[in-house]
């Protein structure tokens, strides 16, 4: 049976949970350790969840420890989904086989995941709404408070920045161009859904109409203009849907958010509607 856990008090700010816990090079091993000081994201009676950004030259993780007061094995194969607040999500796998700690009334846990840069970027860059975890048996829904999400935001870039300055990323971290939320299968459906086609002109429907885009920073869509016309009433109707469209994610470069162009083409097939980039 799925588990939804609701945490609605937040842990006491601690300003060193925003701060580097250890920058160290091991000349022995030739290997740098960076890790952050653990940030408490949720706490209510026997459920408590800290969060910690480690990385040893090679791999990078999410550490994620706290109590609980029903638990279960986490296999190697195990994952983490990520949710954030523009409905994306990222998944992480389990570093290996992890159990708990047995307590009169609750589960201490240590759970360590794999964690990439791009999300690490988008721990960054977007706020962090929930966490599914599973375990052998089941998964469960931890939904994070607002306050904690900012925290999120902030530890992860200081954790980026950190990564920066040891040389174990480059400073271009990431690219990317801009994204309608979902995929290019939810784009397909959205214009699906709302192109409209009216009897006269559905019959001879077989039109593309190449419609060029700016996203901002914020996602919003702006600066529509048509480059490959259909005809008065489809580039009128491919405007029509394209201004109702939701936020995309942004490009991405250098790590952040920036403005950027994109082309879709739309096509209108007796209805039906399909997109290439």
């Amino acid at each position: 049976m799925t588990r939804i856990l609701f945490f609605l008090f937040l842990a006491p700010l601690i300003s060193p949970a925003q701060r580097i816990k250890i920058n160290e090079y091991d000349r022995f091993l030739k290997q740098r350790t960076i890790e952050t000081y653990p940030l408490a994201i949720l706490t209510g009676g026997n459920n408590s969840a800290i969060l910690t950004f480690r990385s040893d030259s090679t791999n990078t993780f999410m550490k994620l420890n706290g109590r609980v007061e029903s638990t279960n094995v986490i296999g190697q194969n195990e994952q983490v989904i990520l949710l954030f607040d523009n409905d994306s999500t990222a998944t992480l796998k389990s570093a290996g086989l992890q159990t708990y700690e047995m307590r009169d009334t609750y589960y201490n846990y240590f759970h360590t995941y794999t964690v990439s840069l791009d999300d690490l970027i988008r721990l960054r860059n977007y706020k962090l709404s929930a966490v599914r975890q599973y375990d052998s048996k089941d998964f469960y829904d931890v939904v994070i408070p607002g306050p904690s999400r900012d925290k999120i935001r902030q530890l992860s870039g200081l954790f980026i920045d950190e990564l920066k300055k040891a040389n174990i990323i480059q400073a271009a971290v990431a690219s990317r161009k801009p994204e309608f939320p979902g995929g290019e299968r939810a784009l397909s459906d959205f214009l699906a859904r709302n192109l409209r086609m009216s009897p006269v002109v559905n019959a001879t429907a077989n039109k593309v109409v190449g419609v060029q885009l700016e996203i901002m920073q914020d996602g919003t869509v702006t600066n529509i203009r048509v480059l490959q016309s259909g005809g008065p009433y489809f580039d009128a109707e491919a405007m029509r849907v394209v201004k109702r469209m939701p936020k995309w994610k942004p490009a991405i470069s250098n790590g952040r958010a920036v403005p950027g162009m994109i082309k879709i083409d739309i096509r209108f097939q007796r209805g039906d509607a399909a997109i290439n980039y």
